[in-house]
């Protein structure tokens, strides 16, 4: 069994984005994915979550990147209704972790910030444009195939590619 989930929030696409906006009013997202994936193996499971967050050329802010992979490589039995429970435990210190590591981000990188110099902002746009594709070309096209198959993993990487204005 194989999953995935991707969202996408790109504010030029969706005006959908009210919560969003509300929360970090003060920046200037650029785009945000958010993924999950959730494979099974023959003696175990891979999960792997991953956030990006872009900020626009406006500021100098660092990106935010934060994945998290947990594999299991052999199967635990825990019992009736006991696999939920490991799986709350772990998620549990999972989610507050990376709250605060968001947060930390937020108030000391994407909220003090200087506005660059059109050279300057000029140079960051191209920057960002090759981390995109080399964020799709090495994370992406080399491992999706393998998981599912080239039909569905080149219809994944062209609608994200497109979402990320790569072509």
């Amino acid at each position: 069994l194989t999953t995935i989930q991707t969202k996408i929030y790109n504010p030029s696409y969706d005006k959908n984005l009210y919560a969003l906006n509300v929360i970090i009013s003060c920046l200037q997202i650029d785009f945000m994915l958010h993924s999950s994936l959730h494979c099974k193996v023959p003696n175990g499971a891979i999960d792997i979550t991953s956030v990006l967050i872009f900020l626009n050329a406006l500021t100098d802010a660092p990106h935010f990147l934060m994945e998290f992979i947990q594999a299991v490589s052999v199967t635990i039995d825990c019992g009736q209704g006991g696999e939920g429970t490991l799986e709350e435990i772990v998620c549990g210190h999972l989610a507050s972790a990376v709250k605060e590591v968001l947060q930390i981000w937020l108030h000391s990188c994407a909220r003090d910030t200087s506005e660059m110099e059109e050279a300057e902002r000029e140079i960051m746009i191209k920057r960002d444009q090759a981390v995109r594709l080399k964020s799709i070309e090495v994370d992406l096209t080399a491992n999706l195939p393998r998981m599912f198959g080239p039909d569905v993993s080149g219809h994944i990487i062209a609608e994200i590619r497109k979402a990320f204005g790569v072509q």
